[in-house]
This record gives C-alpha cells, structure tokens and sequence, in this order.
C-alpha cells in the first residue's frame, strides 16, 4: 500500500471513530487534526467489561438516590471494601457489572431501588506493572470501550480517546483525569481538547498512565419541578436543564379546562410571582416563559366562576 494510501486510511478510520462521540458536533473533525500518525498501527487488547478487580485497585462509587457526588473505595489486601449500609463487601475477582449487582442487593435491605454505578478509576500499581502492562495504557470510566490498549509510539490523549470508541453519553468530559508513575496525577478538559481544539490537554502517553473519565451526576443535567393545580397532570417533573415554564405546562399534560393562565404562580425558595402564562402561550410573550430551577413550583389556579 502506497504511503499516502496508508495515511488517508488512518484519518478516515479515526474520523469515523469520533463522529460517534455524542458531545460533540462537526467540532470533533478538530480530532482528526490534532491526533498523530500513531493511531494507525496498534492493535487494541481491551480489558473492558471482562476486567476483574484486584486488591489495591481504585473503585468510584455513586449512590444517586442519596445525591451522592462520588466516593473512592481502595479494594484492600484482602480484596475486600467497606461501604456506608452495605459492610464488608468481598470484591477481588469481581466485574465492574458484578459489583453493583451486589452493592445493589445489600443497600436494597435500606434503601427503596437504590440507583448505583461502579466504576474502576484506577488500577494497582502492582496491576499496571503485570508482565505486559507496562505497554499499555488504560482509558476507564464513561467512554464507549473502556479498558487497556497497547501503546505506540507517539500516541497521545486524542488517540485514546479514539481508541476506546469515544466518549459515552453521560460523561463529564471537563473532569477527566489522566494518571501515571512518572507524572502523578493531572486534570484534564476533555471537553476543551475535543470540542474547543484546545491541544494543551492533548499529552503523549506514557507506559502504564490511566485516562479516567468519570460521569456526570444526573442531577447536574436536570432540574426536578412541581405543577400544581389546573393542569392534566399534576405532579413532579424531571426536565432538561434550561427548561422553561412552558416545558413544565407540556410536561404536566397543558392547562386543564377552568385553569387560569393569566393568573399562574411561580414560587422559588421564599419568593412567589405571577405569571402571564396566556401572554406566554397565546400571544408569544416569551418574556415571561422564565428558565425554570430545581425545585420550583407552579401553581395554574382555578378561573372564577361566572
């Protein structure tokens, strides 16, 4: 195969890779620019799923009901961690999915369907230094593939990115962390590399460096409101974050026959307002269509009767 030939099948299978990357629009092309000719040859031997946990290896925890933010866990000598609720859990051997199956069952003792998510943030040092391992570089947390990729020469953060598929839907790219022996541990704006071209996030890779991707907290991309009153149905709402008023009146079915939409009440923490809800949806007034926040209240009343 001719060299240029060589080179236009690189850029295309990497090009392809990253458009699958769910934060990013045509911005990811900026990949294809940044990223090096390393990418080309290594064959990949990914870990994923199949990794079993060992004793000194780092587990992220979240307990979402609990609005938890995210806990680190050292799996001990033992293979063991003590998590709040749960006790001793003996985890040497175990998946990533194995461990949240029982982490789940035992907090299902306290809890009503507890909602938690495991995932390896960083391996043993005796693990990256296994026969072999010290070739390799690991990319873990919330990407498409996560696991362990045999290192070339050249590559960088892009390019493993690239190689464990791209980033999964729920990541929070502008906290990633990239780790190693030789470098300790450096934060990284994977969020300002991919979509912004910024390459002073893009570092070459050393032997044995971990790229940790953790994921985002459901509440940070949400808000949670209460409609009340004339409307179909009444109740508690998750909405997208920057979710307006009129997001809130779809989510609860629209106006009921006697609501009273010039008359709405809006209350956040102490305050209450009245809005013109009829302005907002029967002469386009998007003034008063306010941004919702969480744990805001409307109020449709009931229109007087004749």
């Amino acid at each position: 195969m001719r060299s240029a030939d060589f080179l236009s099948l690189i850029s295309e299978r990497r090009a392809r890779i990253l458009r699958q990357a769910s934060l990013f629009s045509l911005t990811a092309l900026a990949i294809v620019v940044l990223a090096g000719a390393a990418l080309a040859a290594p064959e990949t031997r990914a870990t994923g799923d199949d990794y079993r946990v060992q004793p000194g290896d780092t587990l992220e925890i979240h307990l979402w009901n609990e609005g938890d933010k995210g806990h680190d866990f050292v799996v001990d000598p033992l293979g063991n961690i003590s998590y709040p609720m749960a006790g001793i859990l003996s985890v040497k051997g175990m998946t990533v999915r194995e461990i949240t199956q029982r982490l789940t069952a035992e907090l299902s003792k306290h809890l009503k369907a507890p909602r938690v998510s495991v995932n390896v943030k960083a391996l043993a040092p005796q693990t990256l230094l296994a026969a072999g391992a010290a070739k390799r570089v690991y990319v873990l947390g919330a990407v498409a593939k996560p696991g362990a990729y045999e290192l070339a020469p050249g590559v960088r953060v892009v390019d493993a990115v690239a190689l464990a598929g791209g980033l999964a839907p729920n990541a929070a790219a502008s906290r990633a962390t990239l780790s190693g022996e030789e470098r300790g541990k450096l934060p990284l704006d994977l969020e300002k590399l991919l979509a912004g071209g910024d390459i002073t996030h893009n570092i070459p890779l050393n032997p044995g460096d971990v790229l940790f991707v953790p994921a985002q907290d459901p509440e940070s991309t949400s808000v949670t409101v209460i409609v009340i009153g004339q409307v179909q149905r009444p109740g508690t709402h998750r909405l997208p974050l920057g979710a307006r008023l009129s997001d809130a009146m779809s989510a609860s079915g629209g106006a009921g026959e006697r609501a009273d939409l010039k008359r709405a009440k809006l209350t956040r923490a102490e305050l209450t307002v009245t809005i013109d809800l009829d302005a907002v949806f029967r002469k386009g007034d998007l003034s008063g269509d306010l941004a919702l926040q969480q744990g805001d209240i409307i109020l449709v009343p009931e229109r007087a009767r004749q």
